[in-house]
């Protein structure tokens, strides 16, 4: 496909939406707030980005998908709907596919319902400023992980600066994980690095809420009550 298609785009969101899964089957299909996760991610990609692409395997969910303006079809076959697929591999074929060049593309994960329409814009100008190859949600969490190590034999090295392995919780420095919802980078970018681990990368930071995870039926039934309790208008 010719990407001239996309010459009249800046920012093209990306959703994934495999259908296995193991901690909670069919997890990107379940209606949540009576509209299925992935089309929450499609309709949110669309209020933001000039265009997204929806890749999947589940055929139904294509024909749904594909009903929508500015809405393009990536179908998932062979090794990029197992179990042990990386994303990586799922996003060159749809740069390779639909022959993306020099374009901002933005992953958003159907699993994340709580994500903000302003954090996905905040990465979008975080990145836009040209310091990061990529540019990631993260969330703060346990700064007791400073204290853990590695063993071999019977030799125990520290994860990090071994001080802190005997400094109170405390006194720990804050530590943020990915939360797994937001990624910003460059398709050319990534089709000549060949993944998205790279030792430059910006971060916006996001709210333990906001960032649920949707992995198993609890974090289903945590995000639906957060959505219900909190009435949250996620633009």
């Amino acid at each position: 496909m010719n990407n001239k298609m996309f010459d009249a785009f800046e920012t093209i969101a990306i959703v994934p939406a495999r259908s296995g899964s193991k901690g909670l089957p069919g997890k990107n299909f379940k209606n949540f707030n009576d509209r299925p996760l992935f089309l929450h991610a499609i309709d949110q990609a669309l209020r933001i980005c000039d265009c997204c692409i929806f890749s999947s395997d589940n055929l139904d969910a294509l024909v749904k998908a594909g009903d929508r303006s500015n809405v393009y079809i990536h179908k998932r076959t062979g090794s990029l709907v197992e179990d042990n697929s990386p994303i990586d591999a799922t996003l060159r074929d749809i740069i390779e596919c639909f022959n993306i060049e020099n374009k901002t593309l933005i992953l958003l994960q159907p699993t994340s319902p709580l994500r903000l329409d302003s954090s996905i814009n905040e990465a979008i100008n975080k990145f836009n400023g040209g310091n990061f190859d990529l540019v990631m949600g993260v969330t703060e969490t346990n700064n007791s992980i400073l204290k853990y190590g590695f063993v071999s034999n019977d030799s125990f090295t520290a994860v990090s600066d071994p001080k802190y392995c005997f400094a109170n919780r405390q006194s720990l420095p804050k530590i943020f994980k990915p939360n797994g919802s937001i990624f910003v980078f460059d398709s050319s970018w990534l089709i000549s690095h060949g993944s998205l681990a790279t030792d430059n990368i910006g971060c916006i930071k996001m709210s333990v809420k906001e960032s649920v995870d949707i992995d198993s039926h609890e974090d289903f039934i945590q995000a639906e009550k957060i959505s219900r309790d909190q009435k949250i208008d996620y633009a």
